[in-house]
């Protein structure tokens, strides 16, 4: 009798900001150690999103940072360091561009779009129209332009957008992650058992990878 013995799988869940650089920079990092990993196969990813900028009408990128760090000096090391990697690594990213507001309707319609297979398209139109053309995101006139390019039809994107169920998920994210005890994004989960927050290496996640293939595979 032949007994064919299937694999675990690698389950990665990756929590984010759709407008932090620093959050699609690593998102990036990961997905290039996955596309060279043997087995990319055998993992599952899945997709979290935080929502940002609660009710604030939208700044530039460089205006929050400034916000949150507090000074002008450090801002602009930032944005220096955050345009040194993105030449060094060749990430279509302008930063002069970004615009920072709150993402509600953007991570609904994120939410939405999965259960007809959009999401990735979706999100990939997001990064497109927010972190490269440095569009109002947070506008409906131009999200709806943006799902429109991921192939989403209007009645579907008005009927998202007025689901509370959808706006529930988006508001529990968030506790999801404090409850983690997480304060940092982005979060990489592996398998709901190991947790690593903040900027990573490419070389990190292939070790990762090919550590928790070994382990749930002997």
């Amino acid at each position: 009798m032949n007994v064919t013995f299937f694999q675990k799988p690698i389950k990665v869940d990756i929590w984010l900001d759709i407008l932090c650089p620093w959050c699609w920079i690593t998102k990036f990092r990961f997905e290039k150690a996955w596309e060279e990993f043997e087995y990319k196969n055998q993992v599952e990813i899945n997709y979290y999103f935080i929502r940002v900028g609660k009710n604030i009408n939208p700044i530039t990128f460089k205006e929050y940072l400034l916000y949150r760090l507090g000074s002008n000096i450090r801002a602009e090391k930032e944005l220096s360091k955050l345009n040194d990697i993105i030449l060094l690594e060749n990430i279509n990213c302008n930063l002069d561009s970004i615009k920072y507001g709150d993402t509600l309707d953007a991570l609904i319609l994120l939410l939405a779009s999965k259960n007809i297979n959009k999401d990735r398209e979706l999100l990939n139109q997001i990064y497109l129209m927010s972190m490269v053309k440095g569009e109002y995101i947070f506008d409906k006139k131009v999200l709806f332009k943006t799902a429109s390019k991921a192939g989403i039809k209007k009645d579907f994107f008005i009927e998202a957008l007025q689901k509370p169920i959808y706006k529930y998920i988006v508001q529990n994210n968030y506790i999801r992650l404090k409850n983690m005890g997480v304060e940092q994004i982005p979060l990489f989960v592996f398998n709901d058992k190991f947790f690593y927050s903040g900027v990573r290496e490419i070389v990190f996640f292939k070790e990762i990878l090919f550590n928790m293939y070994k382990k749930y595979n002997n």
